[in-house]
């Protein structure tokens, strides 16, 4: 199949395993040019030569955790480095919250979980937005989780948190959709990844 993605600069979070691994290689299948990036230095060196060799096209991999206020800009700034210019495609996907029951909550799990479910998300695609508006054509995807459809009580924090990156995803398909930028949201349930 042929995305029309060759040669693209893209960027996928959460990518040194599990569903973040598998949309980083399809991307790379797609002559895509990859950065993928994840809070473990060595698993996420692992896969991106992986990667690598597996599609024959170049993945750059950066560590660093998505929740730091700068990480948007400091991944947009290694795709620069490393491939001449900013990421067309972002892939915002990443880890959810722990579970729980709420009265074992505390305030500071429910910043934690916004922090990572929506903040992390929005601070990407801050940093990847003006490129992709200058250049008339962008593409963002976050992955969320089937929570937004059905809140699971044992995942009360993703239950609780998740739905905002629904509104925020649509909120920004329509206002930059007719600049040729499209926004798009993924909500997977259980996955067996292996990772």
């Amino acid at each position: 199949m042929d995305l029309g993605i060759r040669d693209k600069v893209a960027l996928v979070t959460g990518a040194s395993e599990g569903i973040g691994h598998g949309i980083a290689r399809s991307l790379s299948r797609e002559g895509a040019r990859v950065v993928i990036a994840a809070r473990r230095e060595e698993p996420l060196r692992r896969a991106a030569e992986a990667l690598a060799t597996e599609t024959g096209h170049p993945v750059h991999a950066v560590a660093l955790d998505v929740t730091s206020p700068d990480a948007g800009d400091r991944l947009v700034g290694a795709a620069r480095d490393a491939f001449g210019e900013a990421p067309a495609i972002l892939v915002a996907n990443g880890g959810g919250p722990g579970g729980g029951e709420f009265a074992s909550l505390s305030e500071e799990d429910f910043t934690a979980a916004v922090d990572l479910g929506f903040l992390a998300g929005v601070r990407l695609t801050r940093a990847v937005l003006p490129a992709m508006l200058a250049a008339g054509w962008g593409r963002i995807v976050h992955v969320s989780s089937a929570t937004v459809y059905e809140p699971n009580p044992d995942l009360f924090l993703s239950s609780s948190v998740r739905p905002a990156v629904v509104g925020f995803a649509k909120s920004l398909a329509r206002e930059v959709a007719p600049r040729g930028v499209t926004v798009n949201l993924v909500c997977p349930g259980y996955v067996a990844t292996g990772g």
